[in-house]
């Protein structure tokens, strides 16, 4: 008897949670895309429905913006996947390598991981979220496959400034009555637009490369959690149906066979919804899959399956905006609609075969590690006189969790010499950067480091190369041979103390680091000068660009000059020279 009433009464606990949970409506007293919503309401919606089911839900900050707002993300899931989130979190690190140790189960749900609004003004997909979040918990078949056999994350906004900056506008301008006139105010979003973030900077274009803080924020969140699925919803021109999955050639010729065939598949459940409700949409056209800092493409190469979304709309759309060659008035509530379906048919599709979502993700990162791909098995970075751009490499290769360590001692090797392209003798020497591709995140490090991608399409979305030794100018040799690095880096020497009162500091401009010791000392009103062509002194060589920073021109600073200099230079790691006298032995003197 004790158990029948057990159920009841969970029954009825889980029945008065549900009457107490707000709908969007409820909550905010109007529909889903009848307003515009600010990203501090729609977090108050989220912090509203983790309280009323927080069996199912959790929400979590991740960090915050350059104005401040928060950074937020939501994961819904079954009671059982929420009780056991971190050890679903850590098993699935530990089972590709990222995580030291074994995972305690063999089985477990697929991480689906769907980022809404990376640019400000394309606020369907924020306006959307809450309608998904709704939705999941609700009940119906479909949801409750979805909670059970997936960890769904919903970030709500990846750009809080860039939407806020355009919500606020838009609502200042708007009447009553949202005026689909093309040519009312309220459609002439001005510059600098909510697309960008603080900055004016594109974060869609950001997640390899990491310069900006919001996404650096989210992008060590999302590798604490590895997704399986990722999920990168944007906006388009307002006379373009919707667009999903497949994408557009080119394909990286680096995308697996199995991460091809999800897309199809994922298309296909898009299909069922749109077609369902007799919406137009389009595939296979436009959007690629080649870049790598998408936010489609840097997820794929990282394992997951990872699509674009487009709804047509964006910030010159508004609450309604007229379509003539359409015969039709595109409102904000179409658009939230379009995107919430197409979210829950991809998290669908990936609850109808989790099972092998995640056996695949798993296979992708066992190759990775015992087999890796490309033609290169190591890639060793002269350090020796390029410490800074060395350094500067070092940081992106940490941002992507990309492993490196260093040369032992001098060895001679034959390898691809990314500056001269081409294969050369060479030796390392204690200190170098050695990276093998025997590691976890091999696939990525393969594609950043390739000179020449190989592209299947020349009609393509954005740019066709963006080899990594290239950009940082830093000397990469690629080696066939199998090389295994020392993860602990030798001992550095001491630079030589300086002392007296040199006639003159001499650093060579060679990367941004050099740049920041300018600015440093620059700050502190230290005078600087720089070269204008090519000079000796010393026995060295100094190219132009070279910083000159003279004790003439710097008396006013009395004994601060030399510590000034001296410090900020130790403090960067800046090689500092020092010299007697104004002559050189060969160029301009000082």
């Amino acid at each position: 008897m004790r158990k029948p009433l057990l159920f009841l009464t969970g029954l009825l606990l889980c029945l008065q949670s549900l009457a107490q949970l707000q709908s969007p409506t409820q909550f905010f007293g109007f529909a889903p895309g009848e307003q515009m919503v600010p990203t501090h309401r729609l977090y108050q919606y989220a912090t509203h429905v983790s309280q009323q089911v927080p069996a199912k839900v959790k929400l979590t900050s991740y960090g915050q913006t350059f104005e401040k707002r928060p950074l937020m993300m939501v994961v819904v899931s079954s009671e059982e996947n929420i009780k056991n989130l971190d050890q679903i979190r850590t098993d699935n690190l530990k089972s590709i390598g990222l995580m030291s140790g074994q995972p305690t189960s063999k089985t477990r749900p697929a991480i689906v991981w769907m980022s809404y609004n990376v640019h400000g003004n394309e606020v369907t997909n924020s306006a959307a979220f809450p309608k998904v979040l709704h939705e999941l918990l609700a009940g119906g078949a479909v949801a409750d496959k979805i909670l059970k056999n997936t960890v769904v994350i919903l970030a709500p906004c990846l750009n809080p400034d860039g939407h806020d900056r355009y919500v606020n506008w838009y609502n200042q301008k708007v009447g009553v009555t949202a005026n689909a006139n093309t040519s009312a105010w309220e459609h002439g979003e001005p510059w600098p637009g909510g697309r960008w973030n603080h900055y004016l900077f594109d974060p869609n274009r950001d997640w390899a490369w990491q310069t900006q803080e919001i996404m650096q924020q989210l992008v060590a969140t999302f590798q604490q959690w590895m997704p399986q699925v990722h999920g990168d919803f944007h906006e388009m021109g307002p006379n373009s149906p919707y667009y999903f999955a497949p994408s557009a050639k080119p394909y990286h010729e680096d995308i697996t066979p199995w991460q091809r065939e999800m897309q199809d598949v994922i298309g296909t459940y898009n299909k069922r919804y749109f077609d369902r409700n007799s919406w137009l949409y389009y595939t296979r056209e436009r959007f690629d899959l080649f870049y790598p800092s998408y936010g489609d493409t840097w997820p794929t190469y990282n394992g997951a399956i990872a699509m674009t979304y487009e709804q047509g709309g964006g910030g010159i759309a508004g609450l309604a905006y007229e379509r003539p060659d359409e015969g039709d008035t595109l409102r904000l509530t179409h658009r939230v609609a379009h995107v919430s379906a197409a979210s829950i048919a991809t998290m669908e599709a990936i609850a109808d075969r989790s099972g092998k979502v995640v056996e695949e993700f798993v296979k992708f990162y066992d190759r990775n590690q015992n087999s890796p791909i490309g033609l290169y098995k190591s890639y060793v970075v002269k350090t020796a006189g390029d410490e800074g751009r060395v350094k500067a490499l070092k940081t992106l290769l940490d941002k992507n969790q990309i492993r490196y360590g260093y040369a032992n001692d001098s060895r001679a090797l034959t390898g691809y010499n990314y500056l001269t392209q081409k294969d050369e003798a060479f030796k390392t020497e204690a200190g170098d950067l050695v990276i093998s591709a025997y590691q976890p995140k091999s696939n990525l490090l393969k594609i950043l480091f390739e000179i020449k991608p190989m592209l299947e399409d020349s009609v393509t979305y954005d740019i066709t190369s963006w080899c990594v030794p290239l950009a940082y100018g830093a000397k990469t040799y690629g080696v066939k041979e199998r090389l295994t690095p020392n993860p602990q880096a030798p001992a550095s020497s001491p630079q030589p103390a300086i002392s007296g009162k040199p006639y003159a500091y001499i650093v060579s401009w060679k990367s941004a680091e050099d740049a920041k010791f300018l600015a440093a000392i620059a700050k502190q009103k230290v005078r600087v000068r720089a070269a204008e062509k090519t000079f000796d002194m010393g026995g060295k060589t100094y190219a132009a660009g070279t910083l000159i920073i003279t004790r003439a021109g710097n008396e006013g600073l009395g004994d601060s000059f030399d510590k000034i200099v001296q410090a900020e230079a130790t403090k960067l790691g800046i090689a500092l020279s020092a010299t007697e006298s104004g002559a050189a032995s060969k160029g301009s003197d000082f």
